[in-house]
């Protein structure tokens, strides 16, 4: 009898464990979160909305919107899921949408930097602010578009004709926003009727939001931070005998920044150039365009431009202490020791610029 009665103890034994133990979900069974949501709530909490794409061809809805207020963004994800019959993951998360308002007033470190140490969560999810609530970017109805979770992932995606700004992952903004020598930005979008659009640059102090720029301006600070191929970009010009303002649409083949900078780290000076290669794709004017004379006229005008456009810029990043266009980076570099964050900061506001633009018209394509 013992025998037997061991055998039926252990088997007894068995049985308990297995009851209670929880079994991890199956692939079947898990909710994989596409794009997610962070907007101000009331008090300390923050609204978190998610979009959890329908894989089955019986569902009726391909995409399941959930929401909670929570105090700490990895609440909302079990809160979700226990208002889901799937278990909720951040497995395959490609976007991330934060409102103005939450980025200016909350920051957005404690958001990033939870996702950041998530194993689970890839290093390149795509980051953007949007002018409208987060929830309203997530669950708009986008009759001409595939469904919103495949749609803003594409939106964010590079492409040349929205390169004026970065596209940022989580992992850039994480690098930038600890980088001592840079700030860090974004894409800015806005939600207008049945669309989103990316409307131009949010930029960060720390992880706080605290301006914009505009599309024009983003291709310029492209230039300053070094991209060879920028979009095109439109300059208006005055001309003698034009009752209207001169446009002109430039396509730039290359683009090539030199920067160079003085010792001195409380008032800095730089020397900056800027070279442009281009391609004269629409003009308003009068000028021959079969004139190499007339051409160059044109590129000394289209110069004196751009200079002006590069160093309104400037005083605008310095009037706002800021630096994404990462000049203390050749400060850093010849300072023996005492840099930090703070410190160029302030040289910041004191350094000045010397600018030679330089934008030679390759060609007038199929003008002339």
């Amino acid at each position: 009898m013992r025998p037997v009665m061991i055998f039926t103890m252990i088997l007894l034994l068995l049985t308990m464990t297995s009851c209670g133990t929880v079994q991890r979900p199956t692939l079947e069974d898990l909710g994989m979160v596409g794009v997610i949501g962070i907007d101000v709530a009331q008090g300390e909490k923050i609204k978190v909305t998610a979009a959890v794409p329908q894989p089955s061809e019986e569902a009726q809805e391909k995409i399941q919107f959930y929401q909670e207020e929570v105090e700490l963004t990895r609440e909302a994800i079990g809160k979700m899921s226990s208002q889901a019959d799937q278990t909720l993951t951040l497995a395959q998360l490609r976007v991330l949408i934060v409102s103005e308002s939450f980025a200016r007033k909350q920051g957005i470190r404690e958001v990033l930097e939870y996702m950041y140490r998530s194993p689970i969560v890839g290093d390149n999810v795509l980051i953007a602010i949007s002018k409208n609530s987060a929830e309203e970017v997530i669950m708009g109805e986008y009759p001409n578009k595939p469904m919103v979770t495949t749609f803003l992932n594409d939106l964010l995606r590079p492409r040349g004709v929205t390169a004026f700004t970065p596209f940022t992952t989580l992992h850039d903004f994480i690098y930038s926003m600890t980088d001592e020598v840079s700030d860090p930005s974004m894409p800015y979008i806005e939600k207008i009727d049945h669309t989103v659009r990316i409307s131009g640059l949010a930029l960060f102090r720390q992880d706080k939001m605290i301006d914009t720029l505009s599309q024009e301006e983003g291709k310029l600070l492209q230039a300053l931070i070094k991209r060879t191929k920028l979009p095109d970009l439109k300059i208006k010009l005055r001309e003698d005998g034009e009752e209207k303002p001169v446009l002109l649409l430039l396509s730039f083949i290359r683009s090539d920044m030199k920067r160079r900078c003085s010792d001195d780290s409380t008032n800095p000076q730089y020397r900056i150039s800027l070279n442009f290669t281009s391609e004269l794709l629409e003009y308003t004017g009068k000028r021959d365009l079969s004139d190499p004379k007339q051409i160059e006229e044109l590129e000394e005008k289209t110069n004196h431009v751009l200079r002006m456009k590069v160093e309104k810029l400037i005083e605008k990043l310095q009037g706002m202490k800021i630096d994404p266009m990462r000049a203390g980076e050749c400060l850093r570099k010849k300072e023996r020791g005492g840099w930090s964050k703070e410190k160029w900061t302030e040289a910041l506001s004191n350094a000045t610029f010397e600018l030679e633009v330089k934008n030679v018209i390759h060609s007038t394509g199929t003008l002339y």
